[in-house]
């Protein structure tokens, strides 16, 4: 979300979602910035967003990296095309 600071508005998020919603996306994994107003607000539209399309967030620590979900989830994936 920090890509889109300042840029984006509540429309145009809710259309990124829905896009996202249409491709049956699994679920987000996001660490917030607690001391930024408007990317508070776009997070609350996300988590609103997914209350409703019953989508899971994962809200990470900021001390926690993405690479220990990427290399959890990455087996996981090849497991699953490897398996069809």
């Amino acid at each position: 979300m920090v890509v889109y600071e300042n840029q984006l508005n509540e429309r145009i998020v809710l259309s990124h979602l829905e896009e996202l919603n249409k491709k049956q996306v699994s679920g987000f994994i996001v660490k917030r910035r607690q001391n930024i107003p408007h990317l508070n607000k776009l997070f609350e539209i996300l988590v609103h967003f997914c209350d409703e399309h019953s989508i899971p967030v994962l809200e990470l620590p900021q001390n926690i990296s993405y690479w220990w979900i990427i290399r959890y989830l990455l087996p996981q994936i090849y497991n699953i095309v490897c398996e069809k």
